[in-house]
């Protein structure tokens, strides 16, 4: 038997240059009051994203992208004014944020070598303040309870944009101009249930995270009311994109979070028929109560939008086929979307699809609700290859620190990988990181990945090859 409280105070002065190492990329030498004026400035930008619908624009998407653009940038263009002035010590972004930074200038090279760049400019300035926010969080100086607390007021946003959406279930408008789509009556403060479903599916993953055992009871009692909200306002939102990436998310999060526990049988079949009948009260109270238009069984039973749909991705794989090196420039895929569709029908053996032209007729689609789709097809191969690596350097990130960090480090990266993988589900069949809401909570998730990341590399950097936590070493030398 060691001493294992000697162990662990020789362990942790040993840390202590080791985090210092670490800190010197995020912020170490900031006066109290700098870092702490910033942390406000992002963390009221993203409480109050969903909320800025009135009365900029009509369009409550259109209303919260500008917010999100002159919000983001101002507060970086004043950040990076102190760090001039005051001459704060900078440190090294992560290769997160170089991934970001090779996709962001691969979107203005796809640009300018259009003919006609401005629209293109326009639709580019909301990445360009993800790359803004990223490098800030990624120079912020802020541990994880810092993070945590940026965790829960996002679940307290998420919670109250559910409630409302429940209110408007019952005939309850307190602002009727949001909604963009008639058809689309539950759709809270984000003009479409679809577009409020992108932002509230990843946030259940992390109010999951304040859930555990080990929490407060009270906490997670909180939790467990903003999560059932969450998921009542979906279901009768009838968002399938989001019910899918939920359910993905979810296996995963249940795969990283418990990979060798074995659980008992009768404790699962206990567990399985309380979530059946759970589920099937849900379903039935969604089916017969309120005044909704829609239902995830009722969205699941729409084929027409699901042909339609697949008629978007065929024209974005058109494109991609025509242009592959630089793609046909950012954001010009709604630009483009009818001359190539006309060109696709009239091929012979396309006739087929004529039907799907005609339901669309009159509009446009906006984007080709598939995110690594448009993206393929504005930026090319090259913009393909960095959008690609951004999610891999992400999934990397989170699954060394589930593997190498404390305890309460390992459990915030696997439910950070949980919501990514949830973020990234649902891009195969919407855009989220197009929206300004869902884009504000992905630049967070890549932030804080980023710093958790710099954390746990400085803190075990002298961990074993077989990436075993020092405090598990404790406990088996100890016996425990």
């Amino acid at each position: 038997m060691c001493d294992c409280r000697g162990e662990e105070q020789r362990i942790a002065l040993s840390e202590n240059g080791l985090q210092e190492k670490a800190n010197r990329g995020a912020g170490a030498g900031w006066p109290p009051a700098v870092a702490r004026l910033i942390r406000l400035a992002l963390l009221t930008m993203a409480a109050t994203v969903p909320f800025a619908i009135e009365p900029i624009y009509s369009r409550p998407s259109v209303s919260q992208s500008y917010y999100v653009e002159w919000t983001g940038l101002t507060v970086g263009i004043l950040v990076f004014a102190m760090i001039l002035v005051l001459r704060l010590p900078l440190g090294r972004p992560t290769a997160l944020f170089w991934c970001y930074l090779v996709y962001l200038a691969v979107i203005f090279v796809s640009i300018v070598a259009r003919p006609v760049p401005g629209y293109g400019f326009a639709n580019a300035i909301l990445p360009l303040t993800g790359a803004v926010v990223l490098l800030l969080l990624e120079l912020m100086p802020i541990n994880r309870h810092g993070q945590e607390s940026l965790f829960l007021m996002l679940v307290g946003v998420g919670f109250m944009s559910a409630a409302y959406g429940i209110l408007q279930n019952f005939g309850v408008e307190l602002f009727p101009s949001v909604v963009e789509s008639e058809r689309q009556v539950l759709s809270s403060f984000f003009g479409h249930s679809n577009f409020m479903a992108s932002f509230l599916a990843p946030i259940l993953f992390l109010a999951a995270y304040f859930a555990e055992p080990s929490r407060d009871s009270r906490l997670r009692l909180m939790v467990g009311v903003a999560i059932g909200t969450t998921l009542v306002c979906l279901y009768w939102a009838g968002t399938r994109a989001a019910t899918l990436a939920i359910l993905v998310g979810a296996v995963g999060l249940v795969r990283w979070r418990w990979p060798r526990v074995t659980i008992d049988r009768r404790r699962l079949a206990t567990f399985t028929a309380v979530i059946l009948v759970l589920g099937m009260a849900a379903m039935l109270w969604g089916q017969y109560g309120g005044r909704h238009r829609e239902t995830l069984l009722r969205r699941l039973s729409s084929h027409r939008e699901m042909s339609n749909r697949a008629f978007l991705w065929l024209i974005a794989i058109e494109m991609i086929r025509e242009k592959p090196i630089l793609g046909i420039g950012y954001g010009r895929y709604n630009a483009e979307f009818w001359p190539y569709c006309e060109r696709y029908v009239q091929r012979p053996g396309n006739e087929m699809f004529s039907h799907a032209l005609r339901q669309m007729r009159g509009s446009n689609p906006g984007q080709a609700h598939n995110d690594l789709l448009e993206v393929a097809c504005e930026t090319g191969v090259f913009g393909t290859a960095a959008y690609i690596a951004l999610w891999v350097v992400a999934f990397v990130f989170c699954r060394r620190c589930a593997r190498v960090g404390r305890p309460s480090d390992q459990r915030l990266a696997r439910y950070l990988r949980a919501a990514f993988l949830c973020v990234f589900v649902d891009s195969l069949f919407g855009f989220p990181l197009q929206l300004p809401a869902s884009a504000v909570l992905f630049w967070i998730l890549l932030g804080t990945a980023a710093q958790t990341y710099r954390r746990v590399i400085g803190q075990w950097a002298s961990a074993p090859a077989n990436d075993i936590p020092v405090s598990n070493r404790i406990a088996a030398e100890s016996g425990g």
